[in-house]
């Protein structure tokens, strides 16, 4: 196994590797115990290895593929309830934030209790969210059960089903992660026309409970997840084994230490990423479909039905643009980087978003969802490969928790932003003119400045060597 996957972990992860009998201590070599058992688990090709990442990718069909479908409901409630546009809003952009703010905490529970339990945690809260949301009789009860509920669940499932494929896909990763991530392309594609038909005959609440029946699926995936021992461990006494039950290694420096804040200081061009992802994706891609369907109707845009339809072909779209990087990327091209390619495809979001507010027509509406797609597809494929590229798989978990939980303060207000734009004007245009507008500052910013902080990395990396060696 390759370097970058060293035990740093603790809990029911060490637990487990107590099993195996193994934990770390660098005097002694367990290299054969350890690719004996990796071998058993058929990590990197073995067809375990890629079920895992066939359960990853159902678990964000349902992450990203149902918040995307809220805009169709967006409409359905505001009419519903007859609430203003920024109220309706604060239900998604309390989900999403929810989603990425508890990324730290989710990150800390993916280490300390395992990826299975945390996942299967995450499945049940967020159907009981669900569930809870069927019965609203005001929308603040939906702020709760979509909201905070399902928010908090998907949160719970989305840093597990990213962390867990890179210890099981290596060599093959570009290609594992691309398959993951098409999961909210599917799943956008597939839900929006279902829900459509689910509200036409049973009204949003029977949708609500379909969908908490649904979403129960995920704890099936998780049951699959098995994280595969790291590398370097050492027997566990019994005595120390009945000490990690007990306590669950959830003492603050355990805690301190899982959250990892060392990773900024180690890798500067994380720093970038982080606020890349803040302003591009936060602030600028997530709230923005939630409002799809809104500006169409408001444009005269078509029939309810065929309206329907720009979430399913923006879920297309992004199907193929999240496969679209990787044949670049298994080429290790030196011209087209993960990090170059991450700042075109928001710049280029952006620049979509800004330019299909010029449509008018449905086929002119159809090109932009599509586009949008495309590049917002792209987009969160290379997002997971370019944090594993800056801090490497042990780390990945920790990188994705504090960039989820930076994104989500940004995602908690953009929707809403983009809401009041429109109650202050009446115009959806202006709440494009935003998205559109911040995707294109964040892309230019990570081109502008990726060549920089790439050499600083390089210069820190060697230093970090270098002391290496004096040791």
């Amino acid at each position: 196994m390759d370097s970058d996957v060293k035990a740093r972990a603790g809990g029911s992860d060490y637990d487990e590797n107590a099993k195996i009998g193994l934990r770390e201590d660098r005097h002694v070599d367990y290299s054969a115990q350890r690719d004996e058992h990796l071998k058993g688990l058929g990590v990197d090709g073995g067809f375990y290895a890629w079920l895992v990442v066939l359960c990853s990718h159902v678990c964000l069909m349902f992450v990203f593929g149902l918040y995307q479908v809220f805009g169709n409901l967006f409409v359905v409630l505001q009419h519903y309830f007859d609430v203003s546009s920024a109220r309706t809003a604060w239900i998604i952009g309390t989900h999403i934030c929810f989603l990425h703010i508890l990324g730290p905490i989710a990150g800390v529970l993916t280490k300390k209790l395992g990826y299975r339990t945390t996942t299967m945690a995450g499945g049940v809260l967020s159907s009981m969210g669900y569930f809870i949301s069927s019965f609203a009789h005001n929308i603040e009860i939906l702020y709760l059960g979509i909201g905070v509920l399902v928010g908090t669940g998907y949160a719970l499932i989305l840093f597990p089903s990213f962390g867990i494929v890179p210890f099981y896909v290596k060599k093959k990763y570009a290609l594992a992660n691309a398959i993951s991530t098409a999961g909210g392309g599917i799943g956008t594609f597939i839900f929006a026309p279902l829900f459509r038909v689910l509200v036409k005959h049973y009204g949003w609440r029977g949708a609500l409970i379909f969908f908490s029946g649904l979403n129960a699926q995920t704890c099936v995936c998780a049951a699959l997840y098995r994280a595969p021992a790291k590398v370097g461990l050492r027997k566990y006494t019994p005595k120390e084994t009945i000490s990690n039950r007990r306590h669950g290694n959830l003492t603050r420096a355990s805690i301190i230490d899982a959250l990892d804040f060392q990773l900024f200081v180690d890798h500067p061009k994380s720093i970038l990423f982080l606020f890349v992802s803040v302003v591009g994706i936060g602030m600028g891609f997530m709230g923005l479909p939630s409002h799809l369907i809104a500006r169409a109707e408001m444009t005269g845009i078509g029939d309810a039905t065929s309206r329907s339809w720009f979430l399913s072909m923006l879920g297309a779209s992004s199907i193929i643009g999240r496969f679209a990087p990787t044949p670049i990327l298994l080429r290790e091209s030196s011209l087209f980087t993960a990090s170059r390619m991450f700042g075109g495809a928001i710049l280029c979001g952006g620049l979509s978003t800004l330019i299909g507010v010029l449509a008018v027509t449905y086929t002119g509406y159809a090109v932009y969802a599509c586009l949008f797609g495309f590049f917002t597809g792209s987009t969160f494929n290379l997002v997971t490969y370019v944090m594993k590229e800056i801090v490497g798989s042990e780390r990945l978990v920790s990188a994705a928790a504090f960039s989820a939980f930076f994104t989500g303060i940004a995602t908690l207000l953009s929707p809403v932003l983009a809401g009041l734009l429109y109650d202050a004007t009446g115009n959806y245009n202006n709440s494009f003119y935003y998205y559109g507008a911040i995707s294109t500052f964040a892309g230019l910013m990570m081109l502008t400045l990726d060549p920089w902080t790439s050499r600083l990395e390089l210069e820190r990396q060697a230093k970090r060597h270098a002391q290496s060696l004096k040791l």
